[in-house]
């Protein structure tokens, strides 16, 4: 089993966002009883230039060389991710949106189908719901199954309402990996993504959007059913 964690604060490791989100991962590597390989890559380790708007994301590909395209591919090394952000003024902290940002061909791509997700949030009172909702929206385009949201408060919440909030998703993200039908499972959202870019992508001029979907075989699947046994089929013999 793989698992990547971004956490989005730049106090990095020594933020409580950090820290919570390790002990998510120590508690999955122990109730999976598997070996793990774990990549955690803090937002102050990390050179992530900020999105220039110059489109080419859409043509030829993102011209900025740096961490994301490192980013992008541990994600899609993974079995679990976690995406982790402390809260600020009810929203990710910025250098995660701008991570967010350069990501942005994810939204076209369902690249992270068959991987479950978790996402943690820290405030010190509140904001985390809209900051929860955000992630959620975020990870579903991009097509992960996510399984839960670790939403902490610092107060006025003790201890033991969080270490609860922690354990049941360590629970159903263990539950989730290890079933290969319920890692596959998609949202109504996903299916929409499928069927709306398959018929924009079959009939637009050449790209690198394009191009992926050519590539992995998106364009010959009739339907939502056939793409998921697609997914399934490459997942299952390491493609």
């Amino acid at each position: 089993m793989k698992i990547f964690a971004y956490v989005g604060s730049m106090r990095g490791k020594l933020s409580s966002t950090y820290k919570i989100t390790m002990e998510i991962i120590d508690k999955v590597v122990e109730q999976a009883g598997e070996e793990c390989d774990c990549n955690v890559v803090c937002a102050n380790e990390a050179k992530v230039e900020i999105c220039k708007g110059c489109m080419q994301c859409y043509q030829s590909g993102c011209p900025i060389e740096d961490d994301v395209r490192y980013i992008e591919q541990e994600m899609e090394k993974a079995d679990l991710i976690i995406m982790a952000s402390p809260v600020y003024v009810h929203q990710v902290s910025g250098s995660f949106k701008n991570l967010i940002d350069r990501m942005n061909t994810l939204c076209y791509t369902l690249r992270m189908i068959g991987k479950a997700g978790i996402t943690v949030t820290v405030s010190n009172t509140n904001g985390n719901r809209f900051v929860d909702s955000y992630l959620n929206k975020v990870m579903d385009i991009w097509g992960t199954n996510v399984v839960a949201n670790v939403s902490i408060q610092k107060f006025p919440e003790d201890e033991l309402t969080n270490q609860i909030k922690i354990q049941k998703a360590v629970e159903k993200a263990v539950e989730t990996i290890k079933d290969v039908q319920l890692l596959f499972k998609l949202t109504d959202n996903q299916r929409l993504i499928f069927t709306n870019y398959k018929n924009i992508f079959k009939n637009a001029e050449e790209s690198c959007l394009k191009e992926y979907w050519e590539k992995n075989r998106y364009f010959e699947c009739e339907t939502v059913e056939e793409f998921i046994s697609l997914k399934k089929s490459k997942f299952l013999n390491n493609e």
